[in-house]
């Protein structure tokens, strides 16, 4: 699967660059369901993690809008990954000898 659009074989919805807006008219229209748009994004997920490029990201979101979520925790999970010791701890990370994950944390 291609990583570049992902479209809805059945609606003809296309996922990538499309706005909120552009959701919001394909629901209204009846053209784009919620499964549908759901199984898109999973498929992108799927797409990007099979054949993608290498995404290392970890976020904190916004605790204005999140108020229920641990951003302080989360501030320290980022904070101890990307920090010498966790990226050591990433590399020494071994299953049967064979190193799983590469830490690639720049700061």
């Amino acid at each position: 699967m291609s990583t570049d659009s992902v479209a809805d074989g059945k609606s003809g919805f296309e996922l990538i660059e499309a706005t909120v807006a552009d959701v919001h008219a394909a629901f209204t229209a009846g053209s784009l369901s919620a499964r549908q748009l759901t199984q898109m994004y999973l498929d992108r997920i799927e797409a990007l993690d099979r054949c993608g490029p290498a995404l290392n990201s970890i976020i904190a979101v916004n605790p204005k809008k999140y108020s229920g979520l641990n951003y302080d925790g989360a501030m320290d999970l980022i904070n101890w990954i990307t920090s010498p010791d966790g990226q050591k701890t990433i590399a020494d990370f071994k299953v049967s000898g064979e190193q799983l994950f590469f830490p690639t944390a720049a700061k």
